[in-house]
């Protein structure tokens, strides 16, 4: 019986009290919600072009719907929904998350023009920003320590495959379909994941102690920059952001105006690219 005990009592502590079925669906699900957010975020890559010729937009107006348009609000709305997720139940907020970029992606679909288009982009902005730090957040507490690598790089998996897949699939939409359709399939694509997460995913029990409720965020933010490694870290992504993002958004439009590809031609070998290495390199860095 004490073996058994001793199985039981290290099952409940590398599992946070929810068993290896539900972990390993949770992590499903997330892997979903990280396709979807990459996925939505770079489909602008994908219908630049008949996007442009439609709306008369420029390059410049492109590159600020996916650019800063997008990254001052991701950033700037990240730290008080994570903040509110850590005060409340956070799979909740990462199903209205998911659910807001989702509706705001397909009502990019119905844009007529560049300030309609740059509203729901906010809006998917918004969205996306509570994606990563809440799954991140839930994996910590889903997965054991010595098993949250592995957690991380699966749900980073969804995200390539998103990049990949996404793409291929918003370039033959595009193609075949025209660029609205494909922003509002993908929109409504993800409502129903949406409410997967509302309503059947668990809320599991934290691992370790929450922030205090009267802590400011800044007291964290200034902690953790304290810290070299985290600098180093911050500048890392900071500067492989802006490389990676400028070459994902550019190189479809490159394709078809350089070496005259169709969009579902140039999208597929632009997500045969970002697939070949890139899931295998994430699950390889998380084992």
């Amino acid at each position: 019986m004490s073996g058994a005990a001793d199985i039981r009592a290290q099952f409940d502590a590398e599992n946070s009290g929810v068993g290896p079925a539900m972990t390993a669906y949770a992590l499903g699900v997330l892997a979903l919600v990280s396709f979807f957010n990459y996925a939505d975020r770079m489909i602008l890559s994908v219908i630049a072009e008949p996007l442009k010729r439609e709306l008369g937009l420029s390059d410049a107006n492109v590159g600020l719907l996916s650019g800063l348009i997008f990254a001052l609000v991701y950033a700037v709305a990240g730290i008080p929904i994570a903040r509110l997720a850590d005060r409340t139940v956070r799979v909740r907020i990462l199903g209205l998350c998911v659910m807001v970029w989702s509706v705001a992606t397909a009502l990019m679909g119905l844009a007529g023009s560049f300030l309609v288009l740059a509203i729901a982009r906010m809006g998917v902005a918004v969205g996306e920003a509570g994606c990563i730090p809440i799954s991140h957040s839930v994996i910590g507490d889903y997965m054991s320590p010595r098993r949250r690598a592995l957690g991380i790089s699966i749900f980073q998996a969804g995200g390539i495959a998103g990049l990949s897949v996404g793409l291929i699939i918003a370039a033959y939409l595009t193609g075949h379909f025209g660029w609205r359709t494909t922003l509002m399939a993908f929109g409504l694509c993800g409502l129903p994941l949406a409410l997967l997460i509302l309503f059947t995913l668990p809320e599991p029990a934290p691992r370790g102690a929450r922030s205090e409720a009267g802590e400011p965020w800044y007291t964290a933010f200034v902690a953790l920059m304290k810290r070299p490694p985290y600098r180093l870290i911050v500048a890392a992504n900071t500067f492989g952001a802006f490389a990676s993002y400028s070459l994902k958004l550019w190189m479809i439009p490159y394709f078809i105006r350089s070496h005259h590809l169709s969009v579902a031609e140039a999208g597929a070998w632009m997500g045969a690219a970002s697939a070949a290495g890139g899931i295998f390199g994430v699950l390889v860095g998380g084992s």
